[in-house]
This record gives C-alpha cells, sequence and structure tokens, in this order.
C-alpha cells in the first residue's frame, strides 16, 4: 500500500476540540413561546354536620 497525493482534489479536515456554548441550529428557528402559567382553581368540599337528619326522619 503506498499513500499518494491528488493535488486536484480539495480535502478538509476538521477536529471538533469544544462544543458550543449555544446551540447554532436554534438561531433559525423562532423563539419558543412563554410557557402558559396554570389558572388556579378552587374546590369547594361539602363537609357533613353533626345534627344532619335523615329525610325519612322528618315525614314523621
Amino acid at each position: 500500500m503506498r499513500p499518494y497525493v491528488r493535488f486536484s482534489k480539495l480535502d478538509i479536515v476538521g477536529v471538533v476540540v469544544q462544543s458550543p456554548r449555544v446551540n447554532p441550529r436554534d438561531s433559525v428557528l423562532p423563539p419558543k413561546p412563554a410557557k402558559p402559567k396554570p389558572t388556579p382553581t378552587v374546590t369547594v368540599t361539602a363537609n357533613p354536620s353533626a345534627t344532619a337528619t335523615s329525610p325519612a326522619a322528618n315525614r314523621s
């Protein structure tokens, strides 16, 4: 096997030594929309009282 050089071809070799701080592909995208804030909901629970009577007791 014998190495050879072909001067009519252009070869490019790149070496990555450190990753970029930001993703360069993100620069062509529109900005991300803001996350929607959840609306607070109010939940009302009925607490049975100790003096509650049944409907059958009221008929007499």
